[in-house]
């Protein structure tokens, strides 16, 4: 905690293009704003208890169907044609999603329970937080339209979306999870242990993931510019990420209780490093070029991702515990989940950057940038160095 200290007399600074949330959110243009929930803007998704994601996408409940490079999962799941359908119950129709208590989407459209309801790229938030233009508003209820999930108790998702549950079947592009798995072409299946290939997911209490796409419970990592996750989700390029908080940046997203982020950079922790297109994290993490490290321990190469209880991802490639493995374009996905390259990295506070959106009991953000924390500071990479170079020589 010595660099959070060495770093609060660092002033927030918010700048234009910015939002700012609390128990209240607002955000504008290309933003979203998140709080106990995320909202995704246009190709995004979002996630609550339960995270869906649209065009090729995943879904996931209690129960999850998923079509044509799709993934189905619950207790039982059943899989079609780019169709996807989702339970506590989830509908999804052509590109969208929603999901709630209940909820009911539409074209390029998506409502939320507690129940939210959400306009012509707008959004409208609870404990109140209301979303303009290409924006994204959530709270016990969200909503997001155009290009936009939503997810609660029940979600329901057609054409590319994937739905999840406590089993999973994936076709063709798929994957299928349960106590028993069963994996296809270009699919994975997994259960206690998952191990899944090319453009495949994997996931530990169960994941899903489509093609360049994943989606998790307990957490969700999506690739190809996107991540999902549950207690937390974090999605990339045009995204937005939500948990406690959630922190995304440029091609990168960095989450803890406290994030520190930097050009193209962010810190996250118990302690949270990031460099240049890098992320860090852990009850302590590393992560260098391209590369991220996670654990109760994880270590993360180029183009690689480590996990546990233990998870180690190679090159385009993930390795999960209770135990999981995935290679080229996956994800892993464990007590904790780290994306690479385009990725996103989440843990109790996520900062995400350019066209993103930080939520906090404050919030900062910058030019297209969002930083959120109890506190999040931006500083100079220089400086950043030279900050952990005090921590870990204390260390």
């Amino acid at each position: 905690m010595r660099m959070y200290h060495s770093l609060s007399k660092f002033p927030t600074i918010k700048e234009k293009h910015t939002t700012i949330r609390d128990d209240e959110v607002i955000k504008e243009k290309h933003t979203t704003i998140r709080d106990d929930e995320v909202i995704k803007e246009k190709h995004t998704t979002i996630r609550d208890d339960e995270v869906i994601k649209e065009k090729h996408t995943t879904i996931r409940d209690d129960e999850v169907i998923k079509e044509k490079h799709t993934t189905i999962r619950d207790d039982e799941v059943i899989k079609e044609k780019h169709t996807t359908i989702r339970d506590d119950e989830v509908i999804k129709e052509k590109h969208t999603t929603i999901r709630d208590d209940e909820v009911i989407k539409e074209k390029h459209t998506t409502i939320r329970d507690d129940e939210v309801i959400k306009e012509k790229h707008t959004t409208i938030r609870d404990d109140e937080v209301i979303k303009e233009k290409h924006t994204t508003i959530r709270d016990d209820e969200v909503i997001k339209e155009k290009h936009t999930t939503i997810r609660d108790d029940e979600v329901i998702k057609e054409k590319h979306t994937t739905i999840r549950d406590d089993e999973v079947i994936k076709e063709k592009h798929t994957t299928i999870r349960d106590d028993e798995v069963i994996k296809e072409k270009h699919t994975t299946i997994r259960d206690d242990e998952v191990i899944k290939e090319k453009h495949t997911t994997i996931r530990d209490d169960e994941v899903i993931k489509e093609k360049h796409t994943t989606i998790r419970d307990d957490e969700v990592i999506k690739e190809k510019h996107t991540t999902i996750r549950d207690d937390e989700v974090i999605k990339e390029k045009h995204t937005t990420i939500r948990d406690d908080e959630v922190i995304k940046e440029k091609h990168t997203t960095i989450r803890d209780d406290e994030v520190i982020k930097e050009k193209h950079t962010t810190i996250r922790d118990d302690e949270v490093i990031k460099e240049k297109h890098t992320t860090i994290r852990d009850d302590e993490v590393i992560k260098e070029k391209h590369t991220t490290i996670r654990d109760d321990e994880v270590i993360k190469e180029k183009h690689t991702t480590i996990r546990d209880d233990e998870v180690i991802k190679e090159k385009h490639t993930t390795i999960r515990d209770d135990e999981v493995i995935k290679e080229k374009h996956t994800t892993i996905r464990d007590d904790e989940v780290i994306k690479e390259k385009h990725t996103t990295i989440r843990d109790d506070e996520v900062i995400k950057e350019k066209h993103t959106t930080i939520r906090d009991d404050d919030v900062i953000k910058e030019k297209h940038t969002t930083i959120r924390d109890d506190e999040v500071k931006i500083f100079s990479f220089q400086r950043l160095m030279q900050e952990m170079i005090i921590l870990y020589a204390g260390k």
